[in-house]
């Protein structure tokens, strides 16, 4: 499923030199957020969701070793970005989002050859 939204945006021409008549003119610029299916979306413990300064991540039980936690906004653009080491059977990775605005982002665990995605809300 791609995701795609068309907004306007309304901007005046004038002639050089000239104070008189601006003709406005439209732009349509299509959002395309990047394709994701329902199958790609696990569900992760984060809490607290929604939040306003940072997300709790616990990692599930079978990531083992290095794994990459990205986050993206639905334009696809990458907010927070790291790496690290699971050698416990309990882990939780602590991320701050205080300076994210708000909206809704993608959550992405990858590890070895598998990638689980899920959602969450920052106020």
């Amino acid at each position: 499923m791609i995701v795609e939204q068309e907004t306007t945006y309304s901007f005046a021409r004038a002639a050089t030199g000239v104070a008189e008549y601006t003709e406005p003119f439209a732009v349509a610029v299509p959002l395309v957020a990047a394709e994701i299916s329902k199958e790609d979306f696990h569900t992760l413990l984060m809490y607290p969701n929604p939040s306003n300064e940072v997300i709790n991540l616990q990692i599930p039980a079978e990531v083992r070793g290095k794994f990459t936690i990205t986050i993206t906004d639905f334009a696809g653009r990458i907010m927070a970005q790291r790496q690290a080491i699971k050698n416990k059977t309990k882990f939780t990775e602590t991320i701050s989002v205080k300076h994210f605005p708000k909206g809704k982002y993608i959550l992405q665990l990858s590890y070895q050859d598998k990638k689980l995605n899920s959602i969450f809300i920052k106020n």
